[in-house]
């Protein structure tokens, strides 16, 4: 990522509720909402500037092939520690993009 600004990367998998909330005379803005939107703004935070953090749910899902166009790329991923995140009871199984 040289030359370019590095930004903080977050992927989470789950059900979210997205559309346009709000007035039409205050204000409009298309939005998502749900707990996979959270963890991933959790993550975001929790990331440092160029890493990409996923959730457990979302590296299952490459593990299994269900995005064959990540899987055949040969990313490799490191667990880290779980982490407790805002609004979680529990702490969050968290991967790294290598």
């Amino acid at each position: 990522m040289q030359g370019q600004g590095c930004g903080w990367y977050r992927i989470s998998t789950g059900e979210a509720v997205v559309g346009t909330v709000g007035r039409k005379k205050i204000r409009i803005e298309y939005t998502a909402l749900g707990d996979s939107v959270n963890v991933a703004e959790r993550l975001q935070g929790k990331a440092g500037p160029g890493e990409i953090l996923l959730n457990s749910e979302a590296y299952e899902k490459i593990q299994k092939k269900e995005h064959p166009e990540i899987s055949r790329r040969n990313i490799r991923f490191t667990p880290l520690q779980p982490m407790m995140l805002k609004g979680k009871e529990k702490p969050v199984l968290i991967y790294k993009v290598e």
